[in-house]
């Protein structure tokens, strides 16, 4: 089905469905009826769409997506979601340009198209709705025209750490954790200092206050300690369906079991609440006001992941279950398996197993008292993510649409690199100003790899790169430590693993200080087996089999925009309201990306806090301004666990403190004193101390950890003069104020080579010059340098008026009395001053200006370039005057050079006045003589025999025309008089063209040929036609486009909606053809032979009263003069009862005539532009939801019948008018 057909849908449900038909001749009747539908000029879908959102017909617009699910053509657009699909799950993305308010509707019929229901629909971050269908019926759906694509629904995972013990406990520190001496906040210890090394503090003033930080992730445990009592976590958004709140995550699942539980049971259900509270321990990350960076930030959850996702416990025998508890039957356990079971009661199981447990989605059966229901097992999924997104900027959330923070550790392959939606979802939020952190994740590779951590700017995929901040994660070891992991360590403290190994530890190194490292293992540099170990060759393949690398640990490349901490931290957990994950304990520590975000989120508040209007791309500007290049380089760019490289991480450490150093001093090599300089903002007034680091240290072999340092007395300034000395010497500055410190990079001062002190080889030499010159001053100097040089105008040793420029060579300057000048060099690599002698300026006249060289005269065109040009002797200045020399009269601004450019478009004098302090020199008169233009040439002509044509060229500065008979430049005859027109009647086929000139010269014009061409039969041609809309008025008026010309035949079309019926009044010398009228509209043709011509708009009055009318004029060539009106005709008027036959023929008695028809009708409607028997619609025109006219004419070409057909939606309210008109003979 065409475009066409659907847009005659259109209208023929926008109205009534009977048709009207208007017979020509029996024998063509039946094939003449036209389609009453949208014009064929609106073929694109966007003018579609224009007339399918103005519809005011519901009925139209559901039967218009019908039409449009038939007719797609559409490639096949489908997003695929690789292993993590969802079967028979979709995502359908609409096209741009559907309007948001129009989603729910689309999103509604177009599923209902399918055979389906839209069961979710988003309009806010993206225009896409959520269905569950056969993959068969999505391929078709993703082929409507108004579907961007079509994603597979898929399983999203949490950027948490792999557990690699089943027997995962959490503890409160206070009660039941073993006490440890370590450093269990050092992500806030590491967060505002440069290096690894511990302060035991976290110094802050800015802790988030007025911010709001939406957590992606699977709800936030508002009651416990880290938020209780504070009100600081929203109620939020559940995007999951679970029934269960976003800010009381799947807590029932921790309540107390009503009979005694197993050991192991209990073990199991400790071990379901660590990824259940992982949103929790992300918020407590972010904000909690022990953990947290941003201690009073306004936390709303969004949870996107249901409560099944992840926990559960086996079936147990005679064991009671609370509703909506889940456990995993042991033949579906496993990650493969996909399902689980939901209690859809509280009850208690069988006392043996029922049997068969089907591993399908939906099945239910009975177990003891127990109703248990199939569920998918997983985290969260696209439509949950696309939900939770869009639900921020809608009118739901009564919290900011922007200016916020979005901070997510959920993360999925990125399987296809097209497109998805939860990638659109993100962008709409960056574009509304809300900042998006995303974890790098855990897969120890290319962070490129997932999404939405490949939406960094830094992607080198310029489709895909964005301004989502990507963090990735590092760990800190509080002993010794080298990168290098080249051996199996023992002497762990709390022994060997369930399974008798011990863990992989570092290889001690006692000449390295902590420093830190990228996160390359779950757990390599602790007591636990590192799942997934495999052991390659390091660098590339052939060096050596004891490298170790692992699968697991922060993802790096290009995608990270900066690190933050990820390995072993303590954070909130959702066992009871004060238990933590705790490092210390195996099993109990929580690494992984997933807590970097939400600790770069936390500065992003605080960042937020300071500058509320901060956009994404100002706000990762500012997070890489404050971080830290001390990342051990060996670790960021290595390989991945596939053996493959990995390049392009940035060296970028997350620091904030309320000390921000933006310049950091920078390292020199110099042979005399060097300054050192730091460039520091705050919140308060700063403070400096400089350090030298402990002569021991070497910055060439360790740039980053700890080391020893004095501080320097009377060193507290921003900079810092380091002595000579003769090795080398490392520097930094801690800058400190009232709310913290910063700690600058190490700057070290290398001795350069041995200084040879400078000396003064050639002295400023004494000149003389004219008034209004100036002089070019040097002076020499030998030695070491670098040498700084400063001129003065003064005598030596006066340090009055100097130059302001810092070279060796000055230039002084137009003078106009004696000066002297002297250069004082300061020799920075002995710190030492010269003084050069004085140079002495004598300014006195010896000669005025001598011009040796005139300009010359030009000829020119008009515009044309040309330069004129002057050569003197003691010239200092010139200036260039437009008119005869010497008149000043008319100066030309800027022309101050010898030469002078101009273009006039007229003949033009010039001259120059060369000067200098002792006199002037006029120059002569030097005139640009331009000729003739010819701005418009004659055009060539075709007349008929015996008819005169006029010939006609337009120029300027033209003084006098010469035409010719010939081609150019031949001027053997001569015709016309000195005029630029020639008018001229030549019998046959002739070329002219004109000659233009002036006193400079002349120009030639184009050769044209007047042709005349073979006497032919008059022929009838429209020459020009207008059109008018008049709404409620007593007269209408057109415009002719050009004037009319003399002789033509003119014809007007004027139709009227009235009530009651009311006359028309032509112009003065038009005549009535025809009328028709019936039911309130009226349409009639009127004539004018023999048209004056110089007609510019024709009126027609309608009276009594006010009224809705159309008017259309034509005018004709090629018409009989005499008896113009041949034959008319006036069809019938119908009830409304279905088809009807008009007799709308007209009856031609000669072989060419001009037959001209009228069809008109109360109603909103367009007529074919394709009427049979040769008929051409010239008018079709509407006014809104009233009056309808067409005009049809046919010039014909023999003697017969003619005539057309149409439908119309109300056929009691049509008329029709016809009429023919003459030929000339």
């Amino acid at each position: 089905m065409s475009m066409a057909i659907l847009c005659d849908a259109y209208t023929l449900v926008n109205r009534s469905t009977a048709k009207i038909g208007i017979e020509i001749d029996e024998s063509s009747a039946s094939s003449l009826f036209v389609r009453a539908g949208v014009s064929a000029r609106s073929k694109s879908r966007e003018t579609m769409m224009t007339k399918l959102r103005r519809s005011l017909f519901p009925s139209l617009f559901a039967m218009s997506i019908m039409l449009l699910t038939v007719t797609a053509v559409a490639q096949n657009k489908i997003v695929r979601a690789g292993k993590d699909k969802i079967e028979n799950e979709y995502i359908v993305v609409l096209q741009d340009d559907v309007l948001p308010q129009q989603v729910p509707e689309l999103a509604r019929q177009i599923a209902s198209a399918h055979g389906t229901r839209a069961e979710k629909i988003w309009q806010y971050t993206i225009k896409a709705f959520f269905v569950r269908m056969s993959e068969e019926r999505a391929e078709q759906l993703s082929r409507h025209p108004l579907v961007k694509y079509v994603e597979e629904n898929a399983r999203w995972y949490l950027s948490a750490s792999q557990q690699t013990n089943v027997n995962s406990i959490t503890c409160d520190p206070a009660v039941n954790c073993p006490v440890v001496d370590d450093n269990r906040l050092w992500h806030l210890d590491r967060a505002d200092q440069n290096y690894a090394s511990s302060t035991n503090r976290y110094s802050y003033t800015s802790d988030g206050t007025n911010v709001t930080v939406y957590v992606v992730d699977t709800g936030v445990n508002k009651n416990h300690q880290e938020f209780a009592g504070s009100g600081r976590v929203q109620a939020g958004f559940n995007a999951t369906g679970d029934l269960i709140p976003a800010d009381d995550p799947c807590m029932g699942f921790a309540a107390p079991l009503s009979v005694p539980a197993q050991p192991y049971e209990q073990s199991l259900l400790k071990s379901e609440l660590l990824l259940n509270g992982h949103g929790t321990a992300v918020a407590s990350a972010l904000g909690g006001r022990r953990t947290g960076i941003a201690k009073n930030v306004t936390i709303v959850p969004i949870k996107v992941a249901p409560c099944d996702g992840n926990s559960g416990r086996q079936r147990q025998s005679s064991h009671f279950y609370q509703q909506n508890q889940i456990m995993y039957h042991s033949p579906n356990s496993g990650a493969n398996s996909g399902v689980i079971w939901r209690a859809m009661n509280s009850g208690t199981t069988a006392a043996t197993d029922p049997g068969d447990w089907p591993n399908l989605v939906g099945t239910v059966r009975v177990d003891g008292t127990i109703t248990w229901k199939a569920v998918l097992d997983t985290i969260s999924t696209t439509d949950t993510i696309i939900a939770g997104l869009d639900w921020i900027l809608s009118p739901s959330n009564p919290g900011p649409k922007s200016y916020a923070v979005v901070t997510l550790s959920t993360y999925k392959l990125a399987t296809d690199l097209q497109a998805s939606g939860v990638e659109q979802s993100i962008k709409n939020l960056l574009a509304n100003n809300i900042t998006v952190i995303a974890s790098a994740n855990n897969q120890n590779g290319n962070a490129c790899d997932t999404t939405p951590g490949r939406m960094s700017i830094n992607n080198p995929d310029s489709n895909i790169a964005n301004n989502v901040i990507t963090a990735g994660g590092t760990m800190i070891i509080n002993r010794p430590w080298t990168v290098d992991i080249s051996d199996v360590g023992g002497n762990v403290a709390d022994g060997p693993n369930p399974n008798g190994f011990y863990g992989l530890e570092p290889a001690y190194d006692s000449t390295k200080a902590v420093r830190d490292g990228r996160w390359i293992c779950g757990a390599g540099d602790s007591s636990e087996i590192c799942s997934n170990t495999t052991a390659i060759q390091s660098g590339n393949p052939g060096n050596s089999s004891n490298y170790y690398f692992f699968q697991g640990g922060s993802n790096a490349g290009p995608c990270v925009t900066l690190f933050a901490p990820a390995k072993n931290l303590f954070v909130a957990s959702i066992g009871s309201a004060n238990s933590y994950r705790d490092a210390r304990v195996r099993g109990g520590h929580a690494s992984g990306t997933s807590w970097s975000a939400p600790i770069v989120a936390g500065f992003a508040a605080r960042l937020l806090q300071n500058n509320p209007t901060f956009t994404p791309v100002q706000m990762r500007t500012a997070l890489l301004n404050n971080s830290v290049g001390t990342l051990d380089a060996a670790t960021l760019n290595t390989f991945d666990y596939q053996g493959q490289p990995i390049s392009g991480t940035p060296n970028k450490l997350l620091k904030l403190s309320d000390v921000n150093i933006t310049s950091q001093p920078v390292s020199v090599t110099s042979s005399g004193p060097a300054t050192l300089t730091v460039i520091a903002s705050g919140t308060s007034a700063l403070s400096y101390q400089w350090y030298q680091v402990s002569s021991g240290f070497d910055l060439a072999t360790y740039n980053y950890g700890a080391h020893s340092s004095t501080p320097i007395a009377g060193a507290t300034a921003s900079t810092f003069t380091a002595p000579v000395s003769s090795t080398p010497k490392s520097y930094w500055v801690r800058v400190t104020n009232a709310g913290g410190s910063a700690d600058s990079t190490i700057a070290t001062v290398t001795p350069g080579q041995q200084c040879v002190a400078g000396m003064i080889t050639q002295q400023p030499q004494s000149q003389t010059i004219i008034p209004g010159a100036s002089a070019t001053i040097s002076v020499a100097v030998s030695g070491t340098g670098p040498f700084n040089y400063q001129f003065y105008q003064a005598p030596v040793g006066f340090y009055q008026n100097p130059t302001g420029i810092s070279t060796a060579t000055i230039n002084t300057g137009p003078l106009v009395t004696t000066k002297q000048y002297w250069a004082e060099i300061n020799d920075t690599c002995q710190g030492t001053l010269l003084r050069s002698d004085a140079a002495v300026i004598t300014v006195q006249c010896t000669a005025a200006p001598m011009i040796t060289q005139q300009p010359t005269s030009r000829v020119t065109s008009p515009g044309q370039s040309t330069t004129l040009s002057v050569s003197a002797t003691q010239a200092v200045s010139y200036q260039w005057y437009q008119g005869n020399s010497p008149s000043t009269a008319t100066p030309i601004s800027g022309a101050i050079n010898s030469t002078l450019t101009v273009a006039p478009q007229s003949t033009t004098n010039y001259w120059v006045r060369v000067m200098n302090g002792c006199g002037n020199a006029d120059s002569v008169t030097a005139t640009v003589c331009v000729l003739p233009g010819i701005t418009a040439q004659p055009t060539p002509r075709i007349i008929n025999p015996g008819q005169s044509t006029t010939l006609t060229v337009t120029a300027i500065n033209a003084t006098s025309y010469q035409w010719y008979q010939g081609t150019a430049p031949s001027t053997a005859t001569p015709v016309g008089t000195n005029s630029n027109s020639l008018t001229v009647t030549p019998a046959a086929t002739t070329s002219y063209w004109v000659r233009v000139s002036n006193s400079c010269g002349s120009v030639d014009s184009n050769t044209v040929v007047v042709t005349v061409a073979p006497a032919q039969p008059p022929q009838i041609t429209r020459l020009q036609s207008a059109s008018s809309l008049a709404n409620s008025q007593t007269s209408i008026t057109a415009n002719w486009p050009q004037p009319t010309q003399a002789g033509t035949f003119l014809v007007a079309v004027v139709s009227v909606w009235l009530d009651p019926y009311a006359n028309f009044t032509a112009p003065a010398g038009w005549s009535h053809a025809v009328t028709s009228e019936w039911n309130n509209v009226k349409v009639a043709i009127y004539y004018r032979p023999n048209n004056p011509g110089a007609r510019t708009s024709e009126t027609f009055t309608c009276s009594p009263g006010y009224h809705d009318m159309t008017l259309y004029i034509l005018e004709y060539a090629g018409i009989a003069a005499t008896n113009p009106l041949d034959k008319t005709a006036l069809n019938g008027a119908a009830t409304n009862n279905g088809y009807v036959q008009t007799g709308f023929t007209a009856n031609t008695t000669q072989a060419k005539e001009l037959v001209i028809t009228a069809l008109t009708t109360y109603t909103q409607t367009e007529f074919t532009t394709t009427p049979a028997d040769g008929y051409t619609e010239v008018y079709d025109q509407y006014m809104l939801y009233h009056l309808t006219t067409a005009m049809y004419e046919k010039i014909t070409t023999a003697i017969g019948s003619y005539g057309h057909g149409a439908t119309v939606g109300v056929p009691a309210e049509y008329v029709g008018a016809v009429a023919t008109f003459k030929g000339a003979n």
